[in-house]
């Protein structure tokens, strides 16, 4: 739930912050960030502000349905990069 504290007005620009407690990345996280935008544009409208930064966040981030599919897309697509805990076995050795 939004409230007008989320909304930060900064010079001529209106800058809103949303937190969600818990959010379903993969289904609902665009629709929530498109709407947020909308929201925005319509408050900057009624105010006269311009539209400044949009920062969405997740307290909880859940996949719904494609938690195998982000897991092998991940894992084929982060060739060479390092976990904490390899970064930690090599500094180890």
């Amino acid at each position: 739930m939004l409230n007008p504290n989320h909304f930060k007005p900064i010079k001529d620009k209106l800058n809103l912050m949303a937190v969600f407690r818990s959010q379903f990345f993969d289904t609902k996280a665009y629709g929530n960030f498109i709407a947020l935008a909308i929201l925005l544009h319509k408050m900057c409208q009624a105010t006269g502000y311009k539209p400044g930064a949009l920062v969405s966040t997740a307290n909880k981030v859940t996949f719904e349905g494609h938690k195998k599919d982000l897991y092998k897309h991940l894992r084929t697509n982060i060739r060479g990069h390092f976990t904490h805990q390899r970064a930690l076995i090599y500094k180890i050795k």
